[in-house]
């Protein structure tokens, strides 16, 4: 598949995702009377996505060029592993609440996205709970926007 096609699909796909979770964002019931209520940050991500889309799409096209990609060996199992740990971060997060998901699913995607070469756990899972924390206090403490807690 020439790079081309592989962008353009892409766009396609992130634009179809981003404008599904548009439309589920729509439809949060709000819980708060302020500017930002629940559905707030749904709608920016998904908007963001869109937006990604289109700047996917945009350069795809002004290239124009249909050059085969050298693919990086391991690069599918990478993109399959991404959305794996998404499918099963979806999955834990009401069971294990917030904290502990998102923690896992940031090491997970750190560790499968990084090259062999310069995969280091440790380092890994400290950014994985520092992001984690700090995304918890943005939402929690900032937002005061209510998270799933899980038994954590």
């Amino acid at each position: 598949m020439s790079e081309l096609r592989r962008d353009l699909v892409s766009a396609a796909s992130l634009a179809a995702v981003g404008t599904g979770a548009h439309l589920i964002a729509r439809g949060i019931e709000a819980r708060f009377k302020t500017g930002v209520d629940s559905g707030f940050f749904p709608e920016l991500v998904s908007a963001a996505l869109v937006l990604s889309a289109a700047i996917i799409a945009g350069s795809a096209l002004r290239r124009r060029q249909q050059v085969e990609i050298d693919t990086p060996s391991g690069s599918t199992w990478r993109v399959w592993g991404a959305f794996a740990a998404v499918v099963a971060y979806v999955a834990a997060l009401p069971i294990a609440g917030f904290l502990a998901s998102t923690a896992a699913f940031l090491f997970v995607q750190i560790s499968v996205l990084a090259p062999a070469e310069r995969r280091r756990p440790l380092a890994f899972a400290l950014v994985a709970l520092v992001a984690a924390g700090m995304i918890h206090a943005i939402f929690r403490i900032g937002f005061g926007l209510p998270l799933p807690r899980g038994p954590f």
